[in-house]
């Protein structure tokens, strides 16, 4: 349900509704595919975003997610999936 249903209505001029990306496997990509990706959630003009499911593998994700907030420069939610424990 968009973001947009849960606010004031004054409040929610300020808001969009977040993308939200999931089991999106990031460590087996490049990372000239990665920064893409990025680039298409920055252009969404969102002001976070939402990730759940595996993001990347285990030895990787907590780089991956640093990565991506480097690039998108917004506020990541994430759950993660089965492959990060």
């Amino acid at each position: 349900m968009p973001l947009q249903r849960f606010c004031h209505q004054a409040q929610c001029l300020r808001y969009r509704t977040p993308p939200w990306v999931t089991a999106i496997h990031l460590n087996f990509l490049e990372s000239a595919d990665r920064k893409r990706f990025y680039q298409d959630i920055v252009a969404t003009k969102s002001n976070a975003v939402l990730v759940n499911g595996d993001i990347a593998e285990a030895p990787t994700v907590s780089d991956i997610l640093e990565e991506m907030a480097q690039h998108i420069a917004k506020p990541i939610y994430f759950v993660l999936g089965k492959h990060a424990s």
